[in-house]
């Protein structure tokens, strides 16, 4: 068995059938080390960044949200600071947000953290948080 980026599990011989299907045109991509500590002191992640964080999270980690990865923009989490510290634009600190999730974060008085075991815990302008995992997303409860 093998995986995809987009079908998920597949069988090595349907892998095969693609490629030779797609013959030139097929395009074969490392596998990608998610757990990789690396940081730039540049706003924007370089490629490789960029896949190392949709390889992680699949899709956009707002609560109950299910936008692939791959159409998100992916935020820092921590704001970026043109004038602070080097190394700012790390995976750690970028996780995939859908455009609409995106802009309710910066503009809608959201915060979330990632967790030391890649959840992510999301506390709303009203008091409520969640918990979302690779499994989906659980509203915890309030004090």
């Amino acid at each position: 068995m093998g995986e995809t980026n987009r079908f998920g599990a597949v069988t090595l011989a349907t892998i095969q059938t693609w490629l030779k299907d797609l013959g030139a045109t097929a395009k074969v991509t490392p596998v990608i080390d998610t757990t990789h500590q690396w940081g730039i002191d540049a706003h924007d992640p370089p490629e490789a960044m960029r896949e190392q964080v949709i390889a992680r999270d699949r899709h956009c980690v707002y609560p109950n949200c299910t936008t692939d990865s791959r159409s998100c923009d992916l935020d820092h989490i921590e704001a970026y600071d043109p004038n602070g510290p080097p190394g700012q634009t790390t995976p750690e600190n970028l996780a995939p947000l859908c455009r609409r999730h995106h802009l309710v974060k910066t503009h809608g008085r959201w915060t979330y953290a990632r967790n030391k075991d890649g959840t992510y815990t999301w506390a709303s302008p009203y008091g409520r948080t969640w918990l979302v995992t690779t499994f989906g997303t659980v509203e915890l409860p309030t004090n």
